[in-house]
């Protein structure tokens, strides 16, 4: 499986960034070349101390940034739970956000995504709405 298949994309690296995640992980997006680096190739360079390095999260790290468990407390919802999944068939991951009632949060259907986009999207829709 190719590394870019494992990290978040570029684009969604740039939206974390840009939602105030910690640039804080063991891959990189070289900005403007396109390019994954290790943590250990440029951590003492001038270009990562200036920030032109993006995050890329691996599944495993955006699995530390997710809570376990999501919960709405919002009494409009009454007591029971929102859902929200990522699932998987045959074209790739997508996610499943729904309040209680079975209402979409967001439309599953959009696009399919590699696991660490999927996860990525759930953190920055969690992020936005104030949830982690």
């Amino acid at each position: 499986m190719k590394l870019e298949n494992q990290v978040t994309s570029l684009e969604i690296s740039r939206q974390m960034k840009e939602a105030g995640f910690p640039q804080d992980s063991y891959w990189y997006w070289a900005e403007d070349e396109g390019i994954i680096c290790r943590h250990e190739q440029i951590k003492n360079s001038e270009d990562y101390i200036n920030g032109y390095f993006i995050s890329a999260y691996t599944v495993a790290e955006l699995g530390e940034i997710l809570p376990c468990r999501y919960i709405n407390d919002d009494t409009i919802y009454s007591d029971e739970d929102d859902e929200i999944r990522i699932c998987k068939d045959e074209d790739g991951f997508y996610l499943v956000m729904r309040n209680a009632y079975g209402d979409e949060i967001i439309d599953a259907t959009i696009e399919y995504l590699t696991e660490a986009d999927a996860r990525g999207k759930m953190a920055l829709y969690l992020k936005k709405e104030g949830l982690i």
